[in-house]
């Protein structure tokens, strides 16, 4: 009986160190060391990444024991974010925090009227929220599947003309794609179902609409002057008459030149509006809800040519010759 009591004892003893040993773990803070590290959670992560990455991050000591003890924890969903984490965190407070998520920050992003899918990207770059090329990636992928509108997007284009500018709250953790979702579902609520059924109506494709209306956004200002420069366009399009917008040649070499030099004009591209007539490919950025109301419903006029000031000031002009003067008086 003696040998019996002694037995339980120690198989008593053997359990509690091991308690100890699992709460030591479990409890015990994993360093001294007070600083914090960032750690994002990505949305294809598997329990093994995490814990690599973990280890890696010097958060935890052992990626073995992390993968281990979060199934006898009853293991569980990791939520997707980036979290920012203690050093001297527990293993238990640790599992708490991967199961529930990070403490999510909104930020404040604008994203200005005409600026180029390029410009958006380096913008978003700079508030920390993806890279650059992560999100150049993103937008030369085909979206049409979950966006209509995008079905008759040519193979070649990006998304450039679609990235509805506004003001928008962005989870600092937020990747490309959700990014670029809420500009996309943004352009969605304002080129509206009566807007595409005019377009169409009217026989051009909502392709076709975008892009002018990215012309006219880098052109002229004003509610009114972007529906009179757009009945200018249509009517030189109707007429065969190239565009010759010098909006369309800065596209292409990157300047803010408010007249186009001689020799960006000879540039062989289909965006260089003095050499090819028609629409180019595509937009030339990404036009605001006054240029695509413009582009649908243009202010009929009897001007055929226009410029624009330094100042912003437009003036039009019936003849070619009456432009010619206008140029060297206003430019």
């Amino acid at each position: 009986m003696s040998s019996l009591l002694r037995l339980f004892a120690a198989l008593f003893i053997i359990t509690l160190l091991i308690a100890g040993m699992f709460s030591y773990i479990l409890f015990a803070p994993q360093s001294s060391d007070t600083s914090t590290v960032r750690y994002t959670v990505n949305q294809d992560d598997t329990v093994d990444d995490v814990a690599k990455g973990l280890a890696d991050s010097g958060v935890i000591m052992n990626d073995g024991i992390f993968r281990f003890v979060w199934k006898l924890e009853g293991a569980g969903l990791i939520q997707v974010g980036t979290y920012t984490i203690p050093k001297s965190v527990s293993m238990h407070a640790l599992y708490r925090l991967l199961r529930v998520g990070p403490d999510r920050t909104e930020i404040s992003i604008r994203i200005i009227e005409g600026w180029t899918t390029q410009q958006i990207a380096e913008y978003i770059a700079s508030n920390n929220l993806v890279t650059v090329d992560e999100f150049s990636k993103a937008v030369r992928q085909d979206w049409s599947n979950e966006y209509p509108f995008l079905a008759g997007l040519p193979a070649a284009n990006t998304l450039e003309g679609y990235l509805f500018p506004d003001t928008y709250r962005i989870f600092e953790d937020a990747d490309s794609k959700i990014v670029i979702r809420k500009m996309l579902d943004n352009f969605g609520e304002k080129m509206t179902e009566d807007m595409r059924r005019e377009a169409q109506s009217q026989g051009y494709t909502i392709h076709q609409i975008v892009t002018l209306a990215s012309i006219i956004e880098r052109e002229v200002t004003s509610d009114q002057d972007r529906r009179m420069v757009s009945d200018i366009f249509r009517r030189r399009l109707n007429l065969g008459m190239p565009l010759q917008a010098d909006s369309t040649i800065n596209f292409i070499t990157g300047k803010k030149d408010p007249q186009a030099k001689s020799v960006d004009l000879a540039i062989d591209s289909l965006y260089n509006t003095y050499k090819y007539k028609g629409l180019p490919p595509g937009p030339i950025g990404n036009p605001g809800l006054s240029s695509l109301r413009a582009a649908l419903y243009p202010i009929k006029n009897d001007f055929l040519f226009f410029l624009t000031d330094t100042k912003g000031n437009v003036y039009y002009s019936k003849t070619f010759e009456e432009h010619k003067k206008k140029k060297l008086q206003y430019l």
